[in-house]
């Protein structure tokens, strides 16, 4: 995997939020089985959004998955759509 250049200090709570994001994000689409270029392109949404003040976990994971084309799944959102949805929140239990 390529390096990623950040420029942007994160204090130990926001590297917190950010790594919790990632796995989740992962974890959402197959246990982390992605290849490299999906999980490069995880891991930049995520520091994208942590670099404009985004600290929650489940929003820093919806980000990133979004920019992959991927619906997330929401209370209140229709599930009647053709394109599958992802809960990025219905992970949160399984990190404690």
């Amino acid at each position: 995997m390529t390096a990623l250049a950040v420029e942007t200090a994160f204090d130990l709570e926001a590297i917190a939020s950010m790594g919790m994001a990632f796995e989740k994000a992962c974890r959402s689409l197959g246990n982390g089985k992605q290849a490299p270029l999906v999980k490069e392109v995880i891991a930049k949404r995520i520091i994208d959004a942590a670099s404009h003040g985004e600290r929650n976990p489940d929003r820093l994971c919806e980000r990133a998955l979004m920019a992959l084309g991927i619906r997330i799944a929401s209370e209140g959102r229709g599930t009647n759509r053709a394109t599958p949805l992802v809960a990025c929140n219905s992970f949160a239990r399984d990190a404690v």
